[in-house]
């Protein structure tokens, strides 16, 4: 069970931070032409991109605790 749990919070980690990176990518890219906007959403662009490399590093923990449960108990 514990197992599961954490195969599935890995595949969700890592899912939330491509989204954070794509949606963080496109904020910063299409609103900088704005003036109105730019500001804005290039803080909100920023502050997705760091929550993209929070998951990320979140499902590198993750990742190796489940590569350490696969190698001991495949021995």
């Amino acid at each position: 069970m514990k197992k599961i749990t954490r195969t599935l919070s890995f595949i969700f980690y890592l899912l939330l931070g491509l989204i954070n990176l794509i949606m963080g990518i496109y904020l910063i890219n299409a609103y900088m032409s704005s003036p109105e906007f730019n500001i804005t959403f290039s803080i909100a662009g920023t502050c997705l991109l760091t929550g993209a490399v929070a998951c990320f590093y979140i499902a590198n923990s993750i990742g190796g605790r489940l590569s350490h449960e696969w190698f001991y108990n495949s021995v």
